[in-house]
């Protein structure tokens, strides 16, 4: 959600008009999907504001849908339903497409849906594909999941696309060996903004701020091993921490509950300290100057979190091995924010180039 609204505030900054596509597999599902959206989000507002947990009126999926939902109603405005197997007057009126960001041609997240081909925009006409373009879209790995048949349907159709950006260096190996396409490295939307613009998010809605210092712990993943990193680096620095990741086990019954995305980004922005195994974790450590670890997470795609802390020039931040030794010297290595800033801003002017030259 925080890609696609920091796309949109940059699109219509260029002085043109974004609709976020929603997916659909047809026009029946997706009336009967609207009906139990609103049922659900009902129900999860019910539940939050009731205080009340349960896996089967509240579970952890509903809550998250209904977050996402409710912050593109505020702060997105406008998205369209596409149906997948039905005739879609709608596009008539769409001028162009953009595609991504985040692991959006990573077959192994996407196929369960049968949606390969339409990140690569098939659903559409060739002419509206030919004045279409990729923002930053991922691979999420440095391999190309696709099987044959999915392999020769996107190359004929990401051929066909005005312009190709892909977020990761390894990218660009892959769109030019599998597809033979040429293309470009741009940074992840969320770095097209600065700080102040995701203040705006907190500002807008309501948030709670923690009365002492404490680190933030952002781990999708966690383990035996990232929790005893995580005791470390709170005895290191003498902190609590907070879960900005639902714990169903946590003393304060509101750490239970899924975060709204404007209470996750004051947790950021209040922040001492970052512990996270998310890429995203590391983009906004990043955007709000805060110090940071990231424990490798091999599952979710090295080469995301490599060619973004490369860019950054804080590869070192990035550890695969959890030894106390390794991560206290990294706790009292200090990040020089001041160069971090100066690529931050030439990444952003970048990448906004990149789009202010293609949405013509």
């Amino acid at each position: 959600m925080l890609q696609a609204f920091a796309l949109h505030k940059v699109i219509r900054q260029l002085h043109h008009e974004p609709t976020l596509i929603q997916y659909l597999n047809d026009y029946h599902q997706s009336i009967i999907t609207h009906i139990r959206t609103t049922l659900s989000r009902s129900l999860v507002k019910l539940c939050r504001c009731c205080n009340i947990l349960s896996s089967s009126l509240n579970p952890s999926w509903k809550q998250i849908h209904f977050m996402a939902t409710n912050f593109a109603a505020t702060h997105i405005e406008s998205f369209e339903y596409i149906p997948r197997h039905t005739e879609n007057t709608k596009i008539q009126d769409i001028d162009l497409f953009i595609v991504g960001s985040d692991q959006v041609w990573r077959c192994e997240y996407v196929r369960h849906l049968s949606t390969v081909p339409f990140f690569f925009l098939d659903f559409a006409p060739e002419s509206l594909r030919r004045k279409s373009i990729s923002y930053a879209a991922s691979f999420g790995s440095d391999q190309w999941e696709g099987t044959l048949e999915e392999t020769a349907i996107c190359k004929e159709l990401i051929q066909q696309f005005k312009a190709v950006s892909v977020r990761e260096h390894s990218g660009i190996s892959l769109c030019k060996d599998i597809f033979d396409t040429p293309s470009v490295q741009m940074p992840d939307p969320t770095l097209l903004l600065h700080a102040a613009d995701y203040e705006q998010i907190i500002r807008k809605e309501k948030t709670k701020g923690l009365k002492q210092a404490f680190i933030a712990s952002y781990l999708l993943d966690e383990d035996k091993e990232k929790y005893n990193s995580l005791q470390h680096i709170a005895g290191e620095l003498n902190m609590p921490y907070q879960h900005l990741m639902p714990h169903s086990t946590s003393r304060n019954r509101r750490d239970r509950f899924t975060n709204s995305v404007a209470q996750w980004l004051r947790y950021f922005r209040d922040a001492e300290f970052i512990v996270t195994d998310s890429f995203h974790g590391c983009v906004f450590s990043i955007i709000f100057n805060k110090p940071f670890i990231c424990l490798e997470n091999q599952a979710r795609g090295l080469a995301r979190f490599v060619s973004l802390l490369e860019t950054f020039e804080l590869r070192d931040r990035l550890l695969s091995q959890t030894e106390d030794s390794a991560i206290t010297n990294l706790i009292h290595t200090p990040i020089d924010w001041a160069r971090v800033t100066s690529i931050h801003e030439s990444e952003r002017a970048r990448g906004i180039q990149f789009l202010r030259d293609n949405l013509k």
